[in-house]
């Protein structure tokens, strides 16, 4: 996590919510009770403004209207100078579904780049995401 100078952010807590990997989130679709995966967790910025997020890839989501969205984390970020929570979410660069995802479509195009992690390994199994709090490059924030 990086301030509007591009320097860390220590101490910030990042709240996770996320489906599992077929698309279903804990308390909402039936057969769930059996999993032990929440879909949520907390982690905290070191004092270089890093936090590690280990989990399974979600899948894509059918909401209750349904709407199909493509596989995504939703953030919630808190922290000092941060006056309310900021809620933001991560989506995946290799997701054929990320076109017909109606909120990384409700942003312009050049900026939902903020929104995507970037692959760091050959197999799609790790991703980095970097939250600009401010700035030209700033990540979208959603309104919720």
């Amino acid at each position: 996590m990086l301030d509007g100078n591009h320097a860390p952010v220590p101490d910030a807590l990042i709240e996770v919510w996320q489906a599992d990997g077929e698309g279903r989130y804990a308390g909402f679709h039936r057969g769930f009770a059996a999993s032990s995966f929440t879909g949520f967790g907390r982690a905290t910025c070191d004092d270089q403004g890093r936090f590690t997020i280990e989990t399974v890839k979600p899948g894509q989501v059918v909401d209750l209207d349904r709407r199909a969205h493509a596989p995504h984390i939703a953030l919630g970020i808190f922290g000092k100078g941060i006056n309310r929570r900021l809620y933001t979410r991560i989506y995946f660069p290799d997701e054929n579904a990320n076109g017909g995802d109606s909120v990384l479509s409700s942003v312009a195009a050049e900026r939902r780049t903020s929104m995507m992690a970037e692959k760091i390994d050959a197999a799609g199994q790790r991703y980095a995401f970097t939250i600009r709090l401010q700035g030209a490059d700033e990540t979208v924030f959603l309104d919720v």
